[in-house]
């Protein structure tokens, strides 16, 4: 049954993650107590009273958020001497991909490749839950790279 399943993976997770109900409370009071909750990077996300229940995951979709802005000016071209060493221009963003238009040299989609992951997985502020990125295939067209 789909609620027993449900409820299986509710307990397995906070059984697993015990420490998550703790940090959800502690949002909570801040966003009662302050009438917002901060991002590991500083910002405020103001709440009302009625939705403080939703600070802590207002915290962690917004800290992705902050850390996929800051990996974007990382991997990009104007901030970044590998990536306009090799001619990598950067086309388009979707909330966390990123289109390039590069050469079409094996050697430098594997060296752009893998600077853009190194910005992205790498932020200035460290979490225990690692970020995790990786490269599309290299095609010539967004329909193409996104095997549609």
């Amino acid at each position: 049954k789909a609620s027993e399943f449900a409820t299986k993976v509710y307990y397995d997770y906070h059984r697993n993650l015990p420490e998550l109900k703790q940090h959800s409370g502690r949002a909570e009071r801040a966003a009662l107590m302050n009438g917002y909750v901060r991002t590991i990077y500083g910002r405020r996300l103001h709440l009302p009273p009625a939705f403080a229940h939703k600070g802590f995951n207002r915290v962690i979709q917004s800290t992705a958020a902050d850390c996929n802005k800051e990996g974007l000016v990382l991997a990009s071209p104007v901030f970044n001497k590998v990536l306009r060493d090799y001619d990598a221009k950067l086309i388009a963003t979707v909330h966390d991909e990123f289109l390039y238009d590069v050469p079409s040299d094996p050697e430098a989609i594997a060296a752009i490749d893998a600077e853009v992951v190194r910005c992205l997985q790498e932020p200035s502020w460290r979490c225990r839950v690692p970020i995790l990125a990786s490269a599309g295939p290299a095609a010539d067209n967004w329909k193409e790279a996104k095997g549609d």
